[in-house]
């Protein structure tokens, strides 16, 4: 999980002194990594209730996949990412965001509260 405003603010950054990150590379990401039982927990314990995760077979995602309107290839891309983000392919620390900005990103607990104090409840993820 990143926040889109931390996403925002690094790019700021950037733009501000383009000379100084020219060439450059950064990873602007959050740490700690989110999965989808960390969802679960931290919107449960806002909401003063269980949160069930329910782990789909692939089977059944292309089946839902396919009954929103994506099939095919955009199916197989997205089915692929979900089994790297289970296998934890993505889950690597760098400090490039509190770098680029002096501060460390937004968590994905600080994310929930925000939400749940704004709306009432959860907002949907995708």
């Amino acid at each position: 999980f990143t926040d889109l405003r931390d996403y925002g603010e690094a790019v700021a950054a950037v733009l501000l002194d383009p000379t100084k990150h020219e060439g450059k590379t950064y990873d602007i990401i959050s740490t700690p990594h989110v999965h989808t039982s960390d969802i679960a927990r931290e919107y449960g314990e806002l909401l003063n209730r269980t949160i069930y995760v329910v782990d789909a077979t692939e089977e059944d995602t292309r089946m839902l996949l396919g009954m929103s309107g994506m099939k095919g290839t955009m199916a197989d891309l997205l089915i692929e990412m979900f089994d790297r983000f289970s296998e934890g392919v993505y889950d690597y620390d760098s400090n490039d965001y509190t770098k680029l900005t002096g501060r460390p990103p937004r968590t994905f607990a600080d994310f929930c509260k925000e939400q749940v104090q704004a709306n009432g409840k959860p907002i949907s993820l995708w």
